[in-house]
């Protein structure tokens, strides 16, 4: 006998044993099942009806070898992918924020650098806000200036001209575009000031958690 011939046989065997154990298992295991009733069965073998819904496999000593969980309802499957989508969206936004929480560290890399930041910004708002301040006084000057020439011309028995009313609306206009730009600059600030609390609560938020 040649040694293929041995290497066959030998194969055939290791199959044949192996076939042998597994259909001993099968023998020797029982099905455990609830009914639409909710009362408990057991069997040598699983009712197809059954076979979609959860169940257990127990061997001879009636040990719970295998617990089966039963396919999915579609509501189980909603759940499960919006529970997917959730994590993946959690994922994102961490990633997000790590990404950011980088890029503050790099932007500030000392509190020192944070404060200074804060304070370059203040002065460059409250610089604006005064020139705005300041060109908004002026015009008001010379509106009042405008009214009273207007309210003179007015008692003196004088006509008023049409330039003068004009130039009083354009003022007036001009007047309250220069508020806007105030008020502006002074929602500006806050805004500074406040992003500027948020950067420092992350950035020492940030440094606690290395």
């Amino acid at each position: 006998m040649g040694f293929r011939t041995i290497s066959v046989i030998c194969v055939l065997l290791a199959a044949l044993l192996v076939s042998s154990f597994a259909v001993a298992q099968e023998r020797g295991r029982y099905y455990r099942w609830l009914d639409n009733a909710g009362e408990v069965h057991y069997g040598r073998t699983l009712p197809p009806e059954y076979k979609d819904l959860p169940y257990q496999k127990l061997n001879e000593a009636g040990v719970v070898v295998e617990s089966i969980r039963g396919a999915l309802t579609d509501e189980e499957l909603a759940a499960m992918a919006a529970e997917k989508l959730r994590v993946e969206e959690e994922q994102k936004l961490q990633e997000i924020r790590n990404r950011q929480n980088r890029a503050l560290m790099v932007k500030y890399p000392t509190m020192q650098a944070l404060e200074d930041s804060l304070a370059f910004n203040l002065e460059r708002v409250g610089s604006d806000i005064n020139i705005a301040q300041t060109m908004f006084n002026t015009q008001v000057e010379n509106l009042v200036k405008e009214v009273s020439r207007a309210a003179e011309l007015q008692r003196a028995g004088t006509r008023i001209e049409d330039s003068l009313h004009a130039t009083i609306v354009d003022m007036r206009g001009e007047i309250a575009g220069r508020q806007s730009k105030v008020d502006e600059l002074q929602v500006a600030l806050e805004s500074v000031k406040n992003n500027h609390e948020r950067e420092k609560s992350r950035y020492l938020s940030i440094k606690g958690n290395q």
